[in-house]
């Protein structure tokens, strides 16, 4: 037992003797630190978002998603009656990067918990993207 723990020993001397261990000893804690921390600074360097949601409910639902959306320090809502064409201008401000998206809001929306979302996330990405939030009764 004892030639084995002296094999060990003269293993892990060789291996810290080498650049490669030193290099990575010090670049992978930040490498790990990067994956983390990166992340949180890119979302909040994004500013506040402006959204619309529409509301086609026949309820409260709408402005109660309004004034959540307002509470975060992400968004900035506004909260619009759906009517003819709401969407079609709505899509025109999110291609002239005026808006940053609009949530539309139905009766059937609020029952099932799913909502679609049409905005631009990305640079050069076109306004047609759903979403499914989570439900409203959970």
């Amino acid at each position: 037992m004892r030639k084995v723990w002296v094999v060990i020993r003269r293993e892990f001397v060789e291996r810290i003797r080498t650049r490669w261990f030193w290099v990575m000893a010090l670049l992978g804690p930040l490498f790990f630190a990067a994956v983390f921390v990166l992340p949180t600074v890119l979302a909040s360097r994004g500013g506040v978002r402006q959204i619309v949601v529409v509301d086609a409910t026949t309820g409260p639902v709408g402005a109660r998603i309004t004034h959540l959306l307002n509470d975060s320090p992400m968004f900035r809502a506004q909260r619009v009656p759906a009517s003819g064409e709401v969407v079609d201008s709505l899509t025109t401000e999110v291609e002239q990067k005026r808006l940053g998206g609009f949530l539309i809001v139905t009766d059937a929306a609020a029952d099932s918990g799913r909502a679609e979302y049409r905005g631009s996330t990305f640079p050069g990405s076109r306004p047609s993207a759903p979403w499914s939030g989570p439900s409203p009764r959970s």
